[in-house]
C-alpha cells in the first residue's frame, strides 16, 4: 500500500530519462492549470558601482567639474599619499587565453622572435596543439611557430596589430605568446609605463582635463605598486582586465576624444602616489554612492592612505549609478541563490540585513538571512551580491555592496488567498527506452507548475535506487539522474516503474509513475 506520510519523510522521488535517446514521452499528473501561485517580491536599494575604496570616478568628474585640479581630487581620495616622480619600467599585461587566433597589421610586418612571418595586411592563424605553437598562412601548410613546447614573441614594424581573440589592436610592445596545453597565454611585453597607460580604458577621454589627469596619476600608481611586488605569475604582472586595469589597446586613443587622454597621461609623466617611498595600491572604482569605503572592510588589510568619509561630487544626478533599485520574485531568488551553492530555500519569503555594516553602508562583512518557504540560510552581504550577480541578467545586477533591502515591495496578489489545497502539477519528460550508458546514469527532465522539492526512483529486483532531492519551479526546471550501480545494470531492457513525486510548501503531494524501459 502506497504510504503519503512515508513518502514525504523520505521524498526519494524520481524523474529521469536519458537525454541521448531520440522517443521522448511526458508525463504528467494531469491537473488543471492553476492560476500563478503567490510569490513575494523585493526591492534592493543600492548606491554607487564597484568597491567603493579610494577614488571615485564619478566623483573625480564632479570634482574636476566643480574646478578642482588633479591634486586636489587625489588629495581627498588618498589622504596621507604624496604625489613624486618616480621612474618604472611598464607592466607585463595579459590580455588572456586561447586556443587559436588570427593576427594581422595593416601597415607593418610580423616577425617572430625576429624572422619575417606575415607581410602588411597578410592574416596569420596560430594555435596551441598539445603544448607546442603552430601557425598557418592561406594556402600554406600548418608549421612550427617555435620549439616544441617553447614560447613565442611576436613583433610588428609600425602601425598596430589586431588580435581577433581579444577583437582589440595594439600599438607598442611585443606579444608573447605562452603554450599551455591547447591555449596559451597572451601577453603583451615591452611596453613603457607611458605606453601601457596610453592603453587605459578607465574613464572617458571626453571628460574634463584635470579628472583624466587624476586618473592617470592613480592608473600609473596602482601599475607601479604591481611592478614593484613579486608578481604571482613568472610570465605577467597585470591582467588586462578590472582585475587590476582595463588595458585596451588603441581603443581610446584612436577615439574621437583620444587626444585627451594621451595629453592627461603625457602632463602627468613619471607621477605616482607613494607612501613611505613605496607607489601605493591606488583602489578606485566608477561611483561610490556617495560615501568611501576603509579597505580593511572591503578587502583585508588597512591602509593608512584611505578613509571612510562623505562624498557629496559623487552623489549627484549627473551620475546615473548614484542611486539604484533592483527588484527581484522570491521564486528567482531561490533558484540564483541554489545555483550559487547556497542550497535551496524554496520561494523566498523575507531577508534581512545585520551585524557588521561598513562605515559608508556597504555590507560585504555584514549577515544576509534568506528565509524561504523550506528553510532559512546565511551569507555575507558580499556573498549574497555575488549569488546574485552571477544569475541574473547583467542589467539586474547588484552594482555594489552598499545596498539596503527596501523589504518586500509587493505580494503578487491583492486579496489574502486561500489555503492551497492543490498538489503541484508534475510533468516528467522521459526517454523511452531510457539508456544508462557506460556512466550508469539514467536521466529525466522535471517541471513543475509551483516551487516544489522532487526526486525520483526506480526498483531494480528488491534495490530501490534513488536520485538526489532538488527543487523545481516554473522558472527552474530540472534534469534529475539515478545512478545505476554496475552490479544491477540489466543486460537486456528490463521495464521498469519510474516514480517522480514533487511536495509543494503547504504539504501537497504529486507523484507519477509511468512505465518505462532501461537498457544499455
Amino acid at each position: 500500500m502506497f504510504c503519503r506520510a512515508r513518502l514525504r519523510r523520505t521524498l526519494g522521488l524520481v524523474i529521469i530519462g536519458s537525454l541521448v535517446a531520440p522517443a521522448w514521452a511526458v508525463v504528467s499528473s494531469g491537473t488543471a492549470a492553476r492560476p500563478a501561485a503567490a510569490q513575494t517580491s523585493f526591492t534592493i536599494s543600492g548606491g554607487g558601482w564597484g568597491h567603493g575604496v579610494g577614488m571615485s570616478q564619478y566623483g573625480a568628474k564632479g570634482r574636476a567639474d566643480a574646478g578642482q585640479s588633479a591634486a586636489q581630487i587625489l588629495a581627498e581620495y588618498y589622504p596621507g599619499a604624496v604625489v613624486e616622480s618616480r621612474a618604472f619600467t611598464g607592466p607585463r599585461v595579459k590580455l588572456g587565453d586561447a586556443n587559436v587566433t588570427d593576427l594581422s597589421s595593416a601597415t607593418g610586418t610580423i616577425a617572430v622572435d625576429g624572422s619575417g612571418l606575415a607581410a602588411p595586411g597578410e592574416r596569420v592563424t596560430v594555435r596551441s596543439v598539445s603544448g607546442s605553437l603552430f601557425y598557418e598562412r592561406s594556402g600554406q601548410p600548418i608549421t612550427a611557430l617555435a620549439a616544441p613546447g617553447a614560447p613565442a614573441t611576436l613583433s610588428w614594424s609600425g602601425g598596430t596589430i589586431t588580435v581577433s581573440a581579444t577583437g582589440r589592436s595594439y600599438q607598442y610592445g611585443a606579444l608573447r605568446l605562452i603554450p599551455n596545453g591547447n591555449t596559451f597565454e597572451m601577453v603583451v611585453v615591452g611596453m613603457s609605463m607611458q605606453q601601457y597607460l596610453y592603453g587605459l580604458g578607465e574613464m572617458p577621454a571626453s571628460w574634463h582635463g584635470e579628472a583624466l589627469r587624476a586618473q592617470a596619476i592613480a592608473g600609473r600608481s596602482f601599475a607601479a605598486y604591481r611592478v614593484s611586488i613579486r608578481p604571482q605569475d613568472p610570465d605577467f604582472d597585470m591582467y588586462a582586465s578590472v582585475s587590476d586595469q582595463a588595458y585596451v589597446g588603441t581603443q581610446v586613443t584612436s577615439g574621437a576624444s583620444g587626444a585627451n587622454w594621451t595629453a592627461a597621461v603625457d602632463a602627468t609623466d613619471a607621477q605616482v602616489l607613494t607612501s613611505a617611498g613605496s607607489p601605493i595600491q591606488a583602489f578606485y572604482s566608477s561611483s561610490n554612492g556617495g560615501y568611501s569605503e576603509r579597505t580593511d572592510y572591503v578587502f583585508v588589510a588597512s591602509l593608512p592612505y584611505f578613509a571612510a568619509s562623505a562624498d557629496p561630487f559623487d552623489a549627484n544626478p549627473a551620475n546615473p549609478n548614484a542611486v539604484w533599485t533592483r527588484t527581484f520574485g522570491g521564486d528567482e531568488l531561490a533558484g540564483w541563490l541554489n545555483a550559487g551553492g547556497r542550497g535551496w530555500v524554496g520561494s523566498v519569503t523575507g531577508i534581512s540585513i545585520g551585524g557588521n555594516v561598513g562605515a559608508s553602508g556597504r555590507v560585504d562583512k555584514a549577515t544576509v538571512t534568506v528565509t524561504g518557504t523550506l528553510r532559512t540560510v546565511t551569507m555575507t552581504g558580499n556573498q549574497f551580491r555575488l549569488a546574485v550577480n552571477a544569475a541574473a541578467p547583467s542589467s539586474r545586477d547588484l552594482l555594489s555592496t552598499k545596498f539596503v533591502i527596501g523589504g518586500p515591495a509587493t505580494a503578487e496578489t491583492s486579496p489574502v488567498p486561500p489555503p492551497d489545497t492543490t498538489a503541484p502539477d508534475l510533468k516528467v519528460l522521459v526517454a523511452n527506452p531510457m539508456r544508462f550508458g557506460r556512466s550508469g546514469d539514467i536521466c529525466a527532465f522535471v517541471l513543475s507548475d509551483e516551487v516544489a522539492i522532487t526526486a525520483i526512483h526506480i526498483r531494480l529486483g528488491r534495490t530501490e535506487l534513488r536520485s538526489r532531492v532538488g527543487g523545481v519551479g516554473p522558472a527552474f526546471p530540472q534534469i534529475m539522474c539515478i545512478n545505476i550501480p554496475p552490479r544491477l545494470r540489466p543486460r537486456r531492457p528490463t521495464r521498469v516503474v519510474l516514480t517522480g513525486a514533487a511536495l509543494d510548501a503547504a504539504a501537497n503531494l504529486r507523484f507519477v509513475q509511468p512505465t518505462v524501459t532501461i537498457a544499455r
